[in-house]
């Protein structure tokens, strides 16, 4: 068992190490309810506006990857993330918000409560760089690809809104972004220390199930 464990990859040791952390994410309420294909026209149209917030601020957090990337294909790996947070995710919000039949933003608690997720991600980059960069970021990327893999194989019926941005997050470029974020973390030099790892990804997940319960905030 010592030598399995010995063996097992920075991102394997993490995972193995956050499991539980994850699933709670996982399970956080609008995640289920869209899962399920129980979508709230007024929770979907918060988190239209909340989510589309938080790409902003993850453009951001890349453009800062990309300056302390440690090598040429670290920095095009984040670039081509960057490019799809801009390019195809951008114009996702433009259409949902046209297409979505109601109109509706959290109240002043649920503005704020989101606000933690942009807020949390953007100070572990200024004040711990690359390794809490895309350590935050794995957490991220990583919870919406398991959750979002789930909802598409459910076979539940979902507005087809809601179904794209599923569908956005369980097909290439997305999965692609999670395996590069994956291998990021494995080359993390060694003495950035596991626990740190763990705390930077569990804190991150922590933010996310605030995020995705304030739609439900006035």
């Amino acid at each position: 068992m010592a030598g399995e464990l010995t063996a097992a990859s920075r991102s394997e040791r993490l995972l193995a190490a956050t499991r539980g952390a994850l699933a709670d994410a996982a399970a956080a309420r609008l995640i289920t309810e869209i899962t399920e294909g129980r979508v709230d026209e007024v929770a979907y149209a918060r988190y239209l506006l909340i989510e589309e917030g938080f790409v902003h601020a993850a453009a951001r957090v890349l453009g800062a990857a990309v300056w302390h990337a440690p090598s040429w294909e670290a920095t095009v790996g984040h670039a081509r993330s960057l490019h799809g947070l801009v390019t195809e995710q951008r114009a996702y919000f433009a259409r949902a918000r046209a297409d979505w039949p109601v109109r509706a933003e959290p109240g002043p608690a649920g503005l704020r409560q989101a606000e933690g997720l942009a807020e949390h991600v953007l100070r572990g980059a200024a004040d711990h760089g690359y390794p809490a960069i895309v350590t935050a970021m794995f957490a991220a990327e990583h919870l919406y690809l398991t959750w979002c893999s789930a909802a598409a194989a459910s076979g539940a019926a979902r507005p087809a809104t809601v179904q794209n941005w599923v569908d956005l997050h369980a097909r290439a470029p997305f999965t692609d972004q999670v395996a590069f974020l994956r291998a990021e973390v494995d080359a993390l030099p060694a003495d950035v220390g596991d626990s740190a790892l763990a705390e930077w990804f569990t804190g991150m997940l922590r933010e996310e199930i605030r995020f995705h319960d304030a739609v439900y905030l006035d």
